[in-house]
């Protein structure tokens, strides 16, 4: 039987979702973790989730090399950078409420969520 208990006092906050990995995975995926902090994730008004893909874009090369009388290959970096924009959300590194995208530890509380 149980007869006491110590709670102690720490000075860290309760992580409420646990991130799974290490980090961003992939140089798309770090690009745009990149321009999420460029473009306000990290504060409390968030940053807009078009605002981080456009930026991400713009920074990812695109220069497809043409011979004479062949098309250009189909840009494909905005479907790239809004997948590694889903797949962070999805892995917990990101937060994305309404429409505005959060680091977690500066999201404000979603009722919906219960957070």
């Amino acid at each position: 039987a149980i007869t006491s208990c110590i709670v102690k006092h720490v000075e860290t906050a309760f992580r409420q979702r646990r991130l799974r990995g290490n980090g961003p995975r992939g140089e798309k995926q770090r690009k745009v973790m990149e321009c999420a902090v460029k473009c306000g994730a990290g504060t409390v008004a968030g940053a807009p989730p078009k605002d981080v893909i456009d930026q991400a874009v713009e920074s990812i090369p695109y220069d497809p090399a043409v011979e004479a009388g062949q098309k250009a290959p189909r840009d494909q970096r905005r479907g790239h950078v809004t997948r590694a924009l889903a797949a962070l959300c999805d892995r917990g590194h990101l937060v994305t409420i309404g429409d505005r995208v959060y680091f977690p530890s500066t999201a404000p509380a979603d009722p919906e969520r219960g957070t």
